[in-house]
């Protein structure tokens, strides 16, 4: 696990929305679902990134788990 981990870190994981799926592979989910995005834009505190649910589904899909 703890080399599963490193790989979370600093890995293939770039973004929040491949975090979330590089969690759900190491976990050994076969779905996940995305939250968080779409609720929150506050520029310019915080703006969201571009097509962030889209991106969550094709990372997913790389894996091979479910997004819904």
């Amino acid at each position: 696990m703890a080399r599963q981990v490193r790989r979370l870190r600093g890995g293939r994981a770039r973004h929040p929305d491949e975090q979330a799926v590089e969690a759900g592979a190491i976990l050994g989910t076969t779905a996940i679902c995305a939250s968080h995005y779409e609720l929150f834009d506050d520029p310019p505190t915080y703006v969201e990134q571009r097509d962030i649910a889209g991106r969550f589904v094709r990372a997913a899909a790389r894996r091979g788990l479910t997004a819904g």
